[in-house]
């Protein structure tokens, strides 16, 4: 596994960095980000945001393949902050691209409480952590 965001691998930052995500990663994992959210909201989005040209590029949705490494996307569906479209949006356009894509969806978590599931203080809210654990040793590459 790697220590970039699953958004850095959708960007385009594995190969900008000549990481080949399939032969270097053994997976991405998302929990609750931000995959889909055109158009920008709010001044802070933009702020953000607009200075990638064109704008598309900033939607990590636009990047899936099937190249890609395993990808696994967690979100809850009472997370207002990063809403679970993006990950729905993004699994199923990795879908439509014949990727490998696997959804974990949490009831009644919003975004900090779907983040913090995976503490151990706080598995009891959700199993992130089971789920991450499993997804990390199933896709685990030989050293």
């Amino acid at each position: 596994m790697a220590a970039c965001s699953g958004t850095d691998v959708l960007n385009g930052f594995a190969p900008r960095n000549g990481i080949v995500a399939r032969r270097d990663l053994a997976g991405v994992i998302g929990i609750s980000g931000p995959y889909d959210f055109l158009p920008l909201g709010t001044e802070e989005l933009r702020a953000i945001f607009a200075p990638a040209q064109p704008l598309s590029v900033s939607q990590p949705i636009n990047h899936a393949n099937n190249q890609m490494p395993p990808v696994l996307l967690l979100t809850s569906t009472q997370d207002m902050m990063v809403l679970p479209r993006n990950s729905y949006h993004l699994a199923d356009a990795i879908r439509g691209k014949d990727g490998d894509v696997t959804e974990k969806i949490y009831p009644g978590l919003n975004h900090a409480m779907a983040l913090g599931a995976i503490a151990a203080p706080l598995t009891f809210l959700a199993p992130v952590q089971k789920d991450v654990v499993e997804f990390v040793a199933g896709h685990e590459k030989a050293k």
